[in-house]
């Protein structure tokens, strides 16, 4: 028998492998068979407006992707856009708003996609304060609480951390797209924006981030959250 789903209107077809749907909260969740390496496996496939995270069931992934980070101009996601015209219009005649201009009740949509980061000392580092329910469920752990240093970020790691600097040396949103595989096997690859928050109005002391995940799987797997955080004051 031939099955056929639709992944954001493309057609993906699964050759004499059953398939059955389930209903989500996020969207629509598609468990089937896909030919990888040569040899049938089963997978998980989610649905959502915002990402398609494939989830593998049976064996873990055996090819490792290549780590790289493209720099962009300006978002592309809607939901970055979103969020980057939200921290332009709180920053009025500033070089960037301050924490205290960024009301949650704004952003409730987006808040499982978002990061608030400290920026301690000099040359900075990074303290990951808030890491939003969507993103601890796509990268495979909860890391709210972390240091940035003390991620697994696999080759893109240096040039993670070059675009995040330049957001705090140069007051200015810095967009990308970076792909990489952890030392657990697991691949990710998503989009990022890195706004500067300063309360002083000249030294940026913590960065709002946003993500848009366009491909998450592999081990391990983390439980989604239900419900969604608050940005911590």
């Amino acid at each position: 028998m031939t099955r056929a789903i639709l992944l954001n209107g493309h057609r993906n077809v699964s050759l004499n492998v059953p398939c059955e749907s389930v209903t989500r909260e996020s969207g629509r969740e598609t468990a089937c068979g896909v030919l990888t390496d040569g040899a049938w496996r089963s997978r998980t496939v989610i649905e959502s407006d915002q990402c398609i995270a494939e989830r593998p069931v049976g064996r873990k992934r055996t090819r490792v992707e290549p780590s790289s980070v493209e720099p962009l101009s300006g978002p592309e996601h809607p939901t970055l856009r979103e969020l980057h015209a939200y921290w332009l219009a709180k920053r009025g005649q500033h070089a960037a708003p301050p924490k205290s201009a960024i009301n949650p009740g704004d952003l409730k949509s987006l808040l499982s996609h978002i990061g608030l980061v400290d920026v301690v000392g000099t040359p900075p580092r990074f303290h990951i304060r808030l890491f939003g329910t969507s993103l601890a469920s796509a990268y495979g752990e909860d890391i709210t609480g972390k240091n940035r240093d003390d991620l697994d970020l696999s080759g893109a790691s240096q040039q993670i951390r070059v675009f995040l600097e330049r957001a705090v040396l140069e007051c200015q949103p810095q967009s990308f797209r970076a792909q990489y595989t952890k030392a657990t096997g697991r691949y990710l690859k998503y989009e990022q924006i890195n706004l500067p928050l300063s309360d002083d109005g000249t030294v940026v002391n913590r960065l709002l981030v946003g993500f848009a995940v366009q491909h998450a799987y592999g081990q391990p797997e983390l439980r989604r959250h239900a419900g969604t955080r608050s940005i911590p004051s």
